[in-house]
């Protein structure tokens, strides 16, 4: 299914520890996740003002901001070295979802590609390698958000966690959303948008 965008959703990145070639993969991968359920991401640098950022000319409907701060992974003040990302659902108005950055390289650059390590690889396909498992960690994460969901899925994107193999193995289809999610979505998409609306009327 590839639907016409229905959300533009601004991504704040608000961090310098991840390689700007893995930070461009990593655009390409959670864009590309997101693309076929009509939500197209325009990602915004932190150090600029959106009115500087160049995108597509469509305003965006919903702001999230991308942190790497290990804080932001604490549950009740302690860190979980478990989780690899974060995102904490409520009513604030623009939301915060945090990457563990060390465990998903070291999950990345322990799996194998072709047989090889990645670890083994050159540095342009490690560079690649982490940057799109970032970005499907970080779509996870943001399809908390979309969906208002605090739960998982038994398989696809919203699966409970991740294996190695789920961060690096080429294509989508294991980063899917069920049918029972897509008409989910339709309906938090079309309540987002009635609110972006509503927002950008208001005097």
């Amino acid at each position: 299914m590839d639907f016409t965008a229905l959300l533009h959703v601004g991504v704040i990145v608000v961090t310098s520890s991840i390689s700007p070639s893995q930070l461009q993969e990593f655009r390409i991968e959670a864009s590309r996740v997101w693309q076929p359920y009509g939500v197209h991401l325009t990602w915004i640098d932190a150090s600029s003002s959106y009115s500087d950022t160049e995108h597509t000319g469509q305003p965006v409907d919903f702001i999230v901001q991308l942190s790497t701060d290990d804080r932001d992974l604490a549950r009740g003040g302690v860190i979980d070295d478990t989780a690899l990302g974060r995102v904490r659902l409520g009513a604030a108005p623009v939301r915060t979802i945090s990457l563990a950055l060390v465990p998903v390289r070291r999950m990345i650059l322990e799996s194998t590609l072709a047989g090889v390590p990645v670890h083994m690889w050159s540095v342009p396909v490690r560079e690649h390698m982490i940057g799109r498992g970032l970005g499907r960690v970080f779509a996870h994460e943001l399809g908390h958000v979309l969906l208002d969901l605090p739960a998982h899925d038994r398989t696809g994107l919203m699966r409970p966690a991740f294996t190695t193999a789920d961060l690096v193995m080429p294509g989508r289809e294991h980063m899917a959303i069920s049918a029972q999610l897509v008409q989910r979505l339709r309906m938090r998409l079309a309540t987002l948008r009635a609110v972006a609306v509503a927002h950008a009327a208001a005097p």
